[in-house]
């Protein structure tokens, strides 16, 4: 694959050998994170970008506007043109805006370095506020470069954290609204199980659903799940792998865990509880019911009365005297449909925001 740097305004290049599908982030200036890529020898779509990541064999390639992406004439143009391969004129830097982007995780051990995935473009510098949950003083520092936050930075507890990037032709913040929660967690009892981004994505099994990620009372993470209502004998589910191996490795030796707590609210008066699947890595799997109200509260549920869901085909058979150990999670199911309600058909909706283990 030829390469070359796309800002130099000219054409070296030189030859770099990779195997396979490259996969590739690319930000360029006027084209933004969402674009299409046709084969510049024959005009075929060869694949979309979301979020400026794109997977492509080599070759040569037009990237384009997804407003320009449905004509092919556009890149007989750039061919007939004979345009060189991965060069384009010089931007100088003083008349580009910084772009921004950041990766933080959701929770992590307190008192250990944090890691975080900055990516930019035009930024001369970039700063880090960091404002504790409870209201307390903002912590600002200067980014530097670092694969991980030091874990000096921050004390245990919620912190709302947001990044800003200065270049020579204004700022950018990020996220540009609100800023990203981070819980550093030093007790097992605090550890979320439930990966509100994840529950978000998951593809629901069964009657559809609209998932959202909004937030709770506390400003935490949590997931709306939503139907208009089931028919006879409907369920939905949805199914999303926990927040399981950090926890393993920060909390080894943390005993099994007696009470299940669940901090949940109902969106609308109609939906008075959903079922929650918690399965092992081995797949034993434990059904808890979760009553709802319309306000925020923790929902506590004792670990010994899941129902194991020994029916399903993929479940072991359930030795004499094993109990649920839930302290050691693979993934979780939420599950809502007809049974549950007395009024199935109007539209239910709840939020979801922890799963934790004491």
């Amino acid at each position: 694959m030829t390469v070359a740097d796309p800002f130099s305004g000219t054409g070296t290049k030189k030859t770099v050998l990779v195997p396979g599908d490259v996969a590739m982030n690319v930000h360029l200036p006027d084209l933004g994170e969402s674009f299409a890529v046709r084969r510049l020898s024959n005009g075929e779509m060869a694949g979309r970008s979301e979020r400026g990541a794109v997977v492509l064999a080599p070759g040569d390639y037009v990237l384009m506007r997804n407003e320009l992406a449905s004509d092919k004439a556009v890149v007989s143009m750039a061919r007939e043109a004979n345009v060189p391969p991965y060069v384009a004129p010089e931007i100088p830097k003083g008349r580009a805006a910084p772009r921004l982007s950041v990766a933080l995780p959701g929770q992590w051990r307190a008192g250990t370095d944090v890691p975080v995935l900055v990516e930019s473009v035009f930024a001369d510098e970039i700063w880090i506020d960091a404002k504790p949950a409870d209201g307390g003083e903002t912590r600002r520092f200067r980014y530097d470069g670092r694969t991980a936050l030091p874990a000096a930075m921050f004390a245990a507890g919620a912190w709302d954290v947001a990044f800003a990037a200065k270049g020579r032709c204004g700022s950018v913040r990020f996220p540009d609204k609100g800023r990203l929660r981070l819980g550093l967690v030093d007790c097992p009892d605090d550890w979320n199980y439930l990966d509100a981004v994840r529950a978000a994505a998951a593809e629901p099994e069964g009657h559809a659903v609209s998932r959202e990620l909004v937030a709770d009372d506390g400003g935490c993470r949590a997931v709306r799940v939503s139907c208009d209502g089931f028919g006879e004998k409907e369920w939905s589910v949805l199914q999303f792998r926990c927040s399981q191996s950090d926890y393993e490795t920060f909390f080894p030796s943390a005993p099994t865990g007696a009470t299940v707590v669940v901090r949940a609210r109902a969106v609308t008066p109609s939906t008075g509880s959903f079922d929650l699947v918690l399965v092992e890595p081995d797949l034993k799997s434990w059904r808890y019911h979760v009553p709802l109200s319309a306000e925020w509260r923790d929902v506590r549920l004792s670990a010994s009365s899941g129902i194991y869901c020994g029916d399903w085909p993929w479940v072991p058979k359930l030795l004499p005297g094993v109990k649920p150990d839930v302290r050691r999670l693979a993934c979780m199911r939420i599950e809502f449909g007809t049974s549950l309600y007395c009024d199935p058909a109007s539209r239910k909706s709840f939020e979801v925001s922890s799963v934790r283990v004491e």
